[in-house]
């Protein structure tokens, strides 16, 4: 008989917010494909922001801190560090986009260099999720330890 997984409130909340997340990645790399304007990228991207803050906000107060206290495991602390310097780079990347674009006119094309770093940098974002949900999710979910400490942090 297989074990039924319990899902709780943050993990339910997180899995909706990267679905979210990934509407507003495929559609700014589809955007890109099609030599946009640079007033409609910059829309996409302050899209993007907005939701990508809230989402950091419950990795880093809920799902990391119960990942460090219920895995006890160095490659879990080394990835939680990562993870977590790398929303800092998105958060920082994503802002020196927005103002840069910001300045820019908004009706011609987006220049091919920004377009091109622009993808860089969701592919790294790609990568990022990558490693969140098919290493640190994965075990924090098969922990009955995080399943209690998440408990406790949501009560709280």
């Amino acid at each position: 008989m297989r074990r039924q997984k319990k899902v709780t409130q943050h993990f339910l909340q997180l899995s909706k917010e990267h679905v979210i997340i990934w509407e507003h990645v495929d559609k700014l790399e589809k955007t890109l494909q099609a030599q946009p304007a640079t007033g409609a990228v910059l829309e996409l991207i302050e899209a993007l922001c907005e939701d990508m803050a809230e989402h950091f906000a419950i990795e880093e107060e809920v799902l990391f801190p119960a990942a460090l206290m219920g895995l006890s495991d160095l490659d879990v602390v080394d990835d939680v560090l990562t993870l977590s310097k790398e929303h800092g780079y998105f958060e920082h990347d994503f802002a020196h986009l927005r103002e840069q674009l910001a300045g820019m006119d908004a009706a011609p094309p987006l220049p091919q260099e920004d377009s091109v770093r622009i993808s860089h940098i969701l592919l790294s974002f790609r990568q990022h999720a990558r490693l969140e949900t098919e290493s640190l999710f994965r075990q924090m979910d098969e922990s009955r330890e995080c399943g209690k400490i998440l408990k406790g942090l949501i009560v709280n």
